[in-house]
Parts: C-alpha cells; structure tokens; sequence
C-alpha cells in the first residue's frame, strides 16, 4: 500500500490508518516534495505548480522500489495525484483510493467548494517556511 498525502500535511498524517494494515501489506509513505522531512531545496515553486511533477516523482518512487499491483491510498491533492500516476502507470497499481479527492481545488464565477487563491498562496508560503520545524 502506498499512501500520498494531500497539501499541507505530510506522511505521518497516516500514523492512525497505517497500523491497521501493517500486517497484511508492505506499506511506503513518502512525503510528497515541500512537506515534511523531504529535502526543502528540493522544493522549486514554479515546477510545483501543476500536480503531473508530484505523479512523476511518485512513479519513480514506484520504480525505485519495484512496485506491482500496489493499492494506492490519496487524501486531498494526494489523491489526484494518486489519478494521474494511475492513468499514467496503470501497472503499478491494482487500485485506487481516493479520501477527500477533488479533480477541482480552486473556486471560480462557476464553482464553490474548492479554495481561493489566497488559500493557495497560504497553503504554498507554509509549504516554503516548513512550518513543521
């Protein structure tokens, strides 16, 4: 089971669900770039402004470790892209599983329910200063 985050977490946003399945499934967490532990000067803005750079380094991690038939577990932005590593990489994995998943994250004349741009410049300052530390 690979589980991804969504923004404005990190990997141990899964401590109380991971246990459940430790048993029965090799589980990787990976923290998604600009969050948790990963390298924060690995962190670009403007690479990470489209969710396909975040699918790309999942699907490495899925190479690197020789993933097949994994289940796929996305919260948030996690969990698109979570979609896209999937359309692009169907055999990595068996399935998917979407928590809190939105294909749409910002609102418009049109649309309610996701955020502003405010909230996401918010969301990308924090992700910049690392404010876990």
């Amino acid at each position: 089971m690979i589980f991804v985050h969504g923004f404005g977490t990190d990997q141990t946003w899964w401590s109380k669900i991971t246990p459940a399945c430790n048993n029965d499934y090799r589980i990787v967490l990976l923290d998604n770039v600009g969050a948790g532990k990963a390298d924060p000067a690995a962190f670009v803005q403007n690479r990470y402004q489209r969710l396909e750079k975040y699918a790309d380094e999942l699907l490495d991690v899925c190479d690197t470790l020789s993933v097949k038939n994994a289940i796929l577990v996305g919260h948030s932005a996690g969990g698109m892209i979570s979609v896209l590593s999937g359309i692009r990489a169907p055999d990595y994995f068996s399935k998917i599983v979407l928590l809190g998943a939105s294909p749409r994250y910002l609102n418009d004349d049109h649309y309610l329910g996701g955020l502003t741009n405010t909230d996401i410049r918010d969301i990308y300052d924090a992700i910049q200063h690392n404010h876990w530390e």
